[in-house]
């Protein structure tokens, strides 16, 4: 599975497949509260066109994301 990087400037958000899906889990680049640029390993979602850490109401000002592969086995 390859990275690709997708840039919040150019207008690249995540795309939900479903109507039903209200989240999707992806990996950010954000800048912190004080500016200093953050490469999260973490889980993150997408809720009504902002980027939020799971459980929580803060909206992360996200330079870049990327998808997180979903295992399809049985």
């Amino acid at each position: 599975h390859k990275t690709v990087w997708h840039k919040v400037a150019d207008g690249d958000l995540p795309k939900q497949l479903n109507k039903d899906v209200i989240a999707m889990p992806v990996q950010v680049c954000y800048r912190n509260d004080i500016g200093i640029k953050i490469n999260s390993p973490c889980y993150f979602f997408f809720i009504e066109n902002k980027f939020k850490a799971l459980n929580s109401t803060k909206t992360l000002n996200v330079i870049a994301w990327t998808e997180l592969p979903i295992y399809e086995g049985d």
